[in-house]
């Protein structure tokens, strides 16, 4: 009777056990019906191994499990930035540019075009002309000729220094006035191509220009928005922009650009430009303050106490030469025009002083997308 006891309990153990693995199977194939379709195309299959254990379903869930983890979006802090783009522009090539043929009496004729109700003032256009010819005549301190993508080069070198992540894309030009037109149409294609080709696209594309590049881009900007094209551009940097001039001479020059080259004569804010900075400075005489930008940052400011010092110094000195000489060197129409990428150094022995202002690293904030703006203490420096 024990042994049949036995025997008898021994069966009924293995038929409940079967009869478990039965019911489990039938809930597992319920729930697979249950499923909607498309997650069930998404998931491994569920099996039994060989010799009927569970180890098979198992692995299949572990495999499961791995799979949705690969097919889940990363974390936020885990997303890997993307890198900006940075389009330069570089301005003319001094020796391109055919204002030479510009006389006294064309000042004149164009200072009572432009303000019929104001007495010509002889001792301002003389100085003027006498600015124009300078810049144009450098002997004092010749430059020796700049490389076409001169400021993707010295953006380059200010980005590597402040650990700055982006990708420069220069765009190239012959640098001659002449080329203007055709120049701002080639442009706009290039932005165009930028904002859409595949390894670009939705990439924030920054602008930097100087000079005349600043024109050429803003030009680009406007033709693509009268198409409805519009650039989005987190910000536009201009470095000594002529696009609104303050000195007669240059007003004369951009105004004939303008009748040639069928430029926009009204300055406005491109749709699509979320933040326009304009760096300019009063003793570069290519550059002034832009209403139409966001922000104007005078960068020349540090040299005003020094050149009150000398002026003041200028009339009671006996060497007036060698104060006029330091006069000359700081207000260095040429220097201060580059002094956005290059900085600006000049020696005053009848002060005693040496300047030296490092004008990018002051406004590395501007210039380059994704860097804080540095302290105000930067940007200028201690009066004489």
């Amino acid at each position: 009777m024990k042994i049949r006891a036995a025997s008898y309990a021994c069966v009924r153990a293995r038929w409940l056990r079967g009869a478990a693995a039965l019911l489990f199977t039938c809930g597992l194939l319920l729930a697979a019906q249950a499923r909607p379709a498309a997650a069930a195309d998404d998931s491994p299959q569920i099996f039994f191994d060989q010799a009927g254990s569970l180890d098979g379903l198992l692995r299949a869930l572990k495999e499961d499990a791995a799979s949705a983890s690969r097919r889940a979006a990363p974390p936020v802090g885990e997303a890997k930035a993307v890198t900006p783009i940075l389009v330069t522009v570089c301005g003319l090539e001094f020796s391109k540019i055919s204002i030479g043929g510009i006389e006294y009496d064309d000042l004149v004729a164009f200072w009572k075009k432009l303000f019929p109700d104001r007495p010509v003032k002889e001792e301002e256009i003389r100085a003027e002309y006498a600015e124009m010819q300078a810049m144009m005549h450098d002997t004092a301190a010749p430059a020796p000729p700049k490389p076409d993508d001169y400021l993707a080069q010295d953006l380059a070198e200010l980005a590597r220094k402040a650990g700055v992540d982006v990708e420069i894309v220069n765009f190239a030009w012959s640098r001659d006035p002449k080329d203007t037109e055709r120049t701002a149409d080639s442009f706009a294609q290039k932005l165009l191509a930028l904002r859409d080709a595949p390894a670009t696209r939705g990439r924030p594309l920054y602008i930097a220009a100087h000079s005349w590049g600043t024109v050429l881009i803003y030009e680009a900007l406007m033709r693509l928005q009268l198409k409805e094209q519009i650039i989005e551009v987190p910000r536009l940097v201009t470095l000594g922009s002529p696009l609104v001039p303050s000195r007669l001479w240059v007003r004369l020059f951009k105004e004939k650009c303008n009748h040639d080259y069928h430029l926009q004569r009204s300055i406005v804010k491109p749709q699509g430009v979320r933040q326009w900075e304009n760096l300019w400075a009063a003793l570069d005489p290519y550059s002034n303050t832009l209403t139409a930008a966001d922000r104007n940052d005078r960068v020349d400011l540090p040299a005003v106490p020094y050149e009150e010092k000398l002026i003041a110094l200028l009339k009671t000195a006996q060497d007036k030469k060698a104060v006029k000489a330091d006069l000359a060197a700081l207000r260095n129409s040429g220097r201060w025009h580059f002094s956005y990428i290059l900085g600006f150094k000049a020696a005053l022995p009848t002060i005693g002083a040496d300047v030296c202002w490092d004008i990018p690293r002051a406004y590395e904030g501007q210039m380059l997308p994704a860097c804080s703006a540095p302290p105000a203490s930067h940007a200028a420096a201690p009066a004489p």
